[in-house]
């Protein structure tokens, strides 16, 4: 009996491996010598193992191969594992800063702050002056003299020429090597911040570092505004191995100036009242003759005439101040200055003299009145008082 091709063609796949019996591998051949199609089929299929040259691999190299990719799958692994531990004490980190807000500690909101902060350095490193204006915040300015409101466009209009002019004058041509940012908690409460526990505030340093080995610091703080007060702006790399260059110097007071509130400061009328004698210098010898606290507030040029003025008018003379009176803030237009009205009122033995004078703002520092601007009302006083007031500021 002839057998089907469908039994077969089931059967060739045993028959080319060779794992038929002899009796079906006979069979199979019988029924493809006739059949064409089982034969072509049979044909298809590779040849039985027996017929074939199979290499035998090196069981060395096998286990090398195995170990190699065993080796970098534990290496792989040690890695993301301490990216993870390493990640996840970051978080534990910054959790704990954002919780406590303890003295020294990070958070993410002094990620946060140190991104914003390192914008705005990178605003003063290339000169934009005119975006770095408009990313200060008022508030410490306007907590302090709240009459500064009716001058706020002069202000921005004067701080923006004050920062383009000294950019160009000393910056311009200075290279930045890096700017870097970092924010931390610190004790204790900073003014114009929207702290409203006052016990911490975040305290961001930014610093901008050129290429001669000099570099511009600015410590800021976030006001209730949600814009930054430049607390403090200073310079480092004033040493010997240094290549220094004073001009930063000047480029970091007008920053200050542009920063800080534009009236006389409160410390003034303490200044004055401390009546200035040579008692107060015996017992106070960290301050000599030539070094009135006041006379600091001054320009440079003009310290050493206003340092006179004062020595004449205490350590010579022996007069001492009454009373001072402040004026609000205010704008010149035509000289495109702040200044501020002061009262000064002198007494010797005899009477009192009541002085007023015009002090202008500048970002090198205050400038002393004009000899014009100055106006003198004498009550029964010497004539020595109206002289040693009509040159106290130089």
């Amino acid at each position: 009996m002839k057998t089907k091709c469908s039994v077969i063609e089931d059967m060739i796949p045993l028959y080319k491996e060779g794992l038929c019996s002899a009796d079906t591998a006979e069979m199979v051949r019988e029924h493809i010598e006739e059949c064409e199609n089982c034969r072509k089929l049979c044909e298809e299929f590779a040849e039985p193992n027996e017929n074939k040259d199979t290499a035998v691999p090196d069981e060395s190299k096998v286990f090398r191969k195995v170990n190699r990719k065993m080796k970098r799958s534990k290496l792989k692994i040690a890695i993301l594992s301490v990216i993870l531990l390493a990640v996840l004490g970051s978080l534990g980190l910054l959790t704990i800063g954002q919780i406590t807000r303890a003295d020294g500690l990070i958070s993410f909101e002094t990620l946060v702050q140190s991104v914003e902060t390192y914008r705005i350095a990178k605003l003063v490193a290339k000169g934009d002056m005119n975006e770095y204006a408009d990313s200060i915040s008022f508030g410490g300015n306007i907590d302090a003299n709240f009459n500064i409101l009716r001058n706020i466009d002069e202000i921005r209009d004067n701080n923006k020429q004050a920062l383009n002019d000294a950019f160009s004058k000393y910056m311009k041509d200075k290279k930045v090597k890096r700017v870097v940012s970092f924010g931390q908690y610190v004790e204790g409460f900073m003014g114009g911040t929207n702290n409203e526990n006052n016990t911490s505030t975040i305290q961001n340093t930014a610093r901008i570092k050129y290429e001669d080995g000099t570099d511009i610091v600015l410590e800021l703080v976030k006001s209730f505004d949600n814009k930054y007060i430049c607390v403090s702006a200073y310079t480092l790399g004033k040493d010997e191995n240094s290549n220094y260059n004073e001009f930063v110097d000047e480029m970091v007071k007008v920053i200050n100036y542009v920063n800080l509130p534009k009236f006389f400061p409160d410390g003034l009328a303490d200044v004055l009242f401390l009546k200035y004698n040579k008692e107060f210098f015996a017992s106070h010898p960290e301050h000599e003759y030539d070094h009135f606290m006041m006379a600091n507030w001054f320009a440079k040029e003009y310290y050493e005439q206003v340092n006179k003025g004062m020595v004449s008018y205490y350590i010579d003379k022996g007069f001492c101040f009454d009373k001072f009176i402040s004026s609000e803030l205010r704008y010149d237009k035509e000289k495109k200055m702040f200044y501020n009205d002061f009262m000064f009122e002198g007494c010797d033995d005899k009477g009192k003299a009541v002085m007023t004078a015009k002090v202008y703002n500048a970002p090198e520092g205050l400038v002393p009145p004009a000899k014009e601007d100055i106006q003198i009302v004498r009550d029964g006083c010497s004539d020595e008082l109206v002289d040693a007031l009509m040159n106290f500021l130089g």
